[in-house]
């Protein structure tokens, strides 16, 4: 049977969108579908093996609604996966869809990071956006480079173990002429930053950046975060119809009350010991890191790229 042209382009919208990453734990799906794996104790220190104190794996959150879980016990750092790892192209389009649930809305805890740096250049590592809690909100932060202050450019108050979904459209590129986010929250765009904007412009690339999710700082209690579904594609619908209605409150932007790190210094734990993590880390973690790629990286990944990256972004210039 002959299908006229007409008829061809009307199935179009049934064939489904081709995703760079579809994870969802309803499915069983592994932690490794997400990315790879990246646990710390404490500050480069390194952990390859789920313990009681340190882990991600398949679960359920305080409803009994499968997830997967991060946990980490008190005064351990990091339980994250880094997704496409060394797949983001720069000059792209693309849409970051994450279901996710917080057990508790912890002081300087980061749920979401991209993690950008440049392996012939160690100096560059920067964490242009990130979710991150400052004053019971979870804020979208934001930072031109690794010089320049960390500001958040929206924010919401979320309820403990509720589900929300974001969605972070980014365009990459080295400068802000050039470079975008977006963010929807629960299914709605939200506008961005002092001028109130749906695509606020940001430098978000200058060599290599990955996605990472999960649980990050925030080390003064027991943390635990959920992840439900993460789906990344090259346009808004690829990720699907029924993707980004999470079930959690949104207050929209309110200024960003508390994301500025330049009023934050008293809320940031141990600002010396990041800016030393800071000098020493991202000289070799970076090097390391990125050059060697995926060999040992993973390990050496989690400690030495972000141990001392993220611990100088986040801690040091900025905070």
């Amino acid at each position: 049977m002959k299908l006229s042209l007409l008829t061809l382009l009307s199935l179009l919208p049934l064939i489904p969108a081709k995703l760079l990453l579809d994870y969802d734990a309803t499915r069983g799906d592994p932690p490794t579908k997400l990315g790879t794996i990246e646990m710390e104790s404490t500050r480069g220190h390194r952990e390859f093996t789920n313990t009681n104190a340190l882990s991600i794996k398949p679960g359920k959150d305080s409803t009994g609604q499968p997830a997967l879980h991060f946990h980490r016990d008190k005064g351990n750092i990091r339980a994250e996966v880094r997704a496409l790892k060394g797949e983001i192209e720069d000059g792209k389009t693309y849409y970051i869809g994450y279901e996710f649930a917080m057990a508790d809305v912890q002081e300087s805890l980061v749920v979401w990071q991209f993690k950008t740096y440049n392996p012939t250049d160690q100096t560059t590592a920067n964490i242009p956006l990130s979710l991150e809690v400052k004053r019971n909100k979870l804020n979208l932060h934001y930072q031109r480079n690794r010089s320049s202050t960390r500001q958040s450019q929206w924010a919401v108050t979320p309820e403990p173990n509720a589900v929300n979904s974001v969605v972070l459209g980014i365009r990459t590129a080295a400068t802000e002429d050039d470079g975008w986010v977006e963010l929807y929250w629960n299914g709605e765009q939200q506008v961005l930053g002092d001028e109130k904007v749906k695509r606020l412009a940001a430098a978000t690339n200058p060599g290599q950046s990955e996605p990472k999710f999960g649980a990050y700082r925030g080390e003064e209690i027991d943390v635990d975060t959920f992840v439900y579904r993460v789906r990344i594609g090259e346009e808004l619908g690829d990720l699907g119809d029924g993707f980004g209605k999470g079930v959690g409150n949104s207050d929209g932007y309110d200024g960003g009350d508390g994301g500025d790190c330049d009023d934050d210094s008293s809320d940031v734990n141990s600002s010396n010991d990041d800016g030393s993590d800071d000098g020493s880390d991202d000289g070799s973690d970076d090097g390391s890191d990125d050059g060697s790629d995926d060999g040992s990286d993973d390990g050496g990944d989690d400690g030495s790229d972000d141990g001392g990256d993220d611990g100088g972004d986040d801690d040091g210039s900025d905070c």
